[in-house]
């Protein structure tokens, strides 16, 4: 990723409210549940990995998403 795309994503992040984008997150998220849930499982070596794995995303998604349109985080 270029610095200016970096900046643009900055620049969004810091426009869209952080409410907005945390609400999206979520919204994705329960959407695609059993299939991140699936994918974690094939990569672990266990359940408990797995949901570790699928946790941290979670984590990841909701501290770091770019926009509140849940189409844009699936890109």
């Amino acid at each position: 990723m270029s610095s200016a795309e970096q900046g643009d994503q900055r620049a969004v992040a810091t426009t869209v409210p952080e409410a907005a984008r945390k609400r999206a997150a979520i919204e994705t998220y329960v959407r695609h549940e059993g299939a991140l849930r699936r994918t974690a499982r094939r990569y672990s070596l266990c359940a408990d990995d797995a949901d570790d794995a699928l946790q941290r995303a979670l984590e990841i998604l909701l501290l770091k998403a770019p926009s509140d349109e849940p189409r844009e985080l699936i890109r």
